[in-house]
């Protein structure tokens, strides 16, 4: 596991779907009701961490489905990064077994 790349790509998904959102708002302003350039931003951020403070919510389908998208990927990256976690773990331990001798 590389845990940069992980990073990296939370990253890029979170610049994306704000992306996203921001065109969606400027579009129909009836999706979110974002006011401002880094209101697209913070509501990425919060979705992807589950925390969702309610200040900002997706209003219409077409933003309710982009927001479930964003759910879908960050809750599968998060899978990636949890087993990925899991097999370091494990090879930590090996590692730590064949150094340290076995109690007689």
């Amino acid at each position: 596991m590389n845990i940069v790349r992980e990073i990296i790509v939370l990253v890029f998904v979170t610049t994306i779907f704000s992306i996203l959102y921001l065109i969606l708002n400027v579009n129909n302003p009836d999706d979110f009701g974002f006011k401002s350039w880094i209101d697209p931003m913070y509501f990425a951020t919060t979705t992807m961490s589950s925390v969702g403070y309610g200040d900002y919510s997706p209003r219409t389908v077409r933003a309710k489905i982009a927001v479930m998208f964003q759910q879908f990927f960050i809750m599968t990256e998060i899978l990636s990064i949890l087993s990925g976690s899991g097999s370091m773990a494990q090879n930590v331990a090996s590692n730590i077994a064949k150094v340290i001798p076995a109690p007689i």
